[in-house]
């Protein structure tokens, strides 16, 4: 089996676990975003696999592209740090000093404060945003 048809499998394994983790009988209420999302999930992954193969029936060619570490590794930092600090300082917190690092870190050649103010104002309004949707209206327990 080729590597993009294994890693379409897996992709389906993995958004059929998540779904069925959400289907735990405690707290349904709580659960109903996670099992949308495990849904659309395991349909993306179901559409991947059929989309491995091209119109002859043979598995298409796998595409090499080389990972552009230089690049990525702030990113990588970031996301361990804010996995570090998201119990100590909860998720909004975390996601906000994420937001800001990560678009401060990412955003066009300006000054340093420049980068920093319009990070903080962006993320400020992306994570006020996130509240209003997760924990308002879907009413999402955070963690």
């Amino acid at each position: 089996m080729k590597t993009e048809r294994w890693i379409c499998v897996w992709m389906a394994s993995v958004a059929m676990l998540l779904f069925v983790l959400s289907t735990i009988p405690s707290n349904q209420e709580a659960f109903i975003f996670p099992r949308i999302v495990g849904l659309i999930l395991i349909v993306i992954a179901v559409a991947a696999i059929l989309g491995a193969r091209d119109r002859s029936g043979s598995p298409r060619e796998s595409i090499s592209v080389s990972i552009p570490w230089r690049a990525i590794w702030p990113a990588l930092i970031v996301f361990l740090a804010y996995l570090n600090l998201a119990e100590k300082l909860g998720f909004y917190t975390t996601s906000l000093l994420a937001f800001i690092a990560l678009s401060a870190i990412y955003s066009p050649a300006q000054g340093v404060g420049t980068r920093i103010v319009k990070s903080g104002v962006i993320a400020c309004g992306f994570i006020a945003a996130l509240y209003v949707l997760f924990t308002l209206l879907l009413r999402v327990q955070m963690p």
